[in-house]
């Protein structure tokens, strides 16, 4: 008989009040929306005996999380305003805007949701310095196509403690 493990029993502390959930089948990838607006992640590779629980947060609220066509989108409120906001394992920053241009240039607009906020930017593939936006725009010291611009997040890692058996 098939038996299933419960994956939850690693993660009691993280998973608080879900409200929303879905299961990317590509990435092997769980997400719970919490109520509080956080997002738990769960990783499994179930041949390889490897589960990971991770909690992402966000400059708002994660609200609702879907997967579909092979994407998957989260609703997320900033401020007082709703947001359709795609995953992209490709773009390393929160928030993210991507802009591509035929022509090079300096000044991105669009950004007011930003505003005030020091940002990431990679322009051209290149790591720019941080720069706060402003009127809800960016201006570059040199012009660029494809411009990259999100908030930053940190990676923190907790390792588990060690496991020492006895021989």
């Amino acid at each position: 008989a098939y038996q299933a493990t419960d994956l939850s029993l690693m993660a009691g502390h993280l998973i608080n009040k879900p409200q929303d959930q879905a299961y990317d089948k590509k990435l092997r990838q769980a997400y719970i929306v919490m109520q509080d607006g956080r997002l738990c992640v769960l990783t499994s590779f179930r041949a390889e005996d490897i589960q990971s629980w991770t909690v992402q947060e966000t400059d708002g609220a994660f609200q609702s999380v879907a997967v579909g066509a092979g994407q998957t989108y989260f609703i997320v409120k900033r401020g007082t305003t709703y947001f359709l906001e795609r995953l992209d394992n490709g773009v390393y920053t929160d928030c993210s805007f991507v802009f591509e241009t035929e022509t090079a240039q300096t000044t991105f607009t669009g950004l007011s949701v930003l505003n005030g906020k020091t940002v990431k930017i990679v322009a051209d593939e290149i790591v720019l310095p941080d720069q706060v936006v402003q009127e809800g725009q960016i201006v570059l010291d040199y012009p660029a196509q494809t411009v990259v611009v999100g908030l930053p997040f940190t990676h923190t890692v907790v390792p588990l403690p060690p496991s020492i058996g006895a021989s």
